[in-house]
């Protein structure tokens, strides 16, 4: 199932394996001069709460609390964005909009989708934060 809210011509789960080198190398380019340490404290707190933001959005969507979903998305945006999980990011932008107009997801379809996509990423960020292999620095 795709999470889509307007037409996307690139496919927006791709595989497994593709997603996570792509998560991977965004992480190394973006935070590739930071302390191994503070890289896993910083992907603990976006793991920590990439949940909670994604079941505070399915309340305010269910309820139709359309300014609270919105305010959701974009807090649900951002952390995907700096992560790299830049379909996810995209999609949660196009809900964004939706809900700041009053209109909500186009079908319950756009909602059922997001929590497993959500879950997949938080699984990479888990990894490699999990991970022995250092994360190699943006300036090597």
């Amino acid at each position: 199932m795709r999470f889509v809210t307007e037409p996307v011509t690139e496919s927006f789960a791709p595989k497994n394996a593709e997603l996570s080198v792509e998560l991977r190398a965004f992480i190394q380019r973006m935070y590739g001069d930071m302390s191994p340490a503070d890289l896993r404290e910083y992907l603990r707190l976006v793991c920590e709460n990439l949940l909670p933001v994604v079941g505070a959005l399915e309340r305010a969507i269910e309820t139709q609390d359309y300014p609270a979903a919105a305010t959701q998305c974009h807090k649900l945006r951002n952390m995907t964005s700096a992560v790299g999980a830049s379909l996810l990011s995209k999609s949660l932008s196009a809900l964004e909009g939706r809900c700041k107009r009053g209109e909500g997801p186009e079908d319950a379809s756009v909602v059922a989708g997001m929590r497993p996509e959500c879950e997949h990423v938080l699984g990479i960020l888990r990894q490699i934060r999990a991970s022995d292999e250092p994360i190699p620095s943006a300036t090597n």
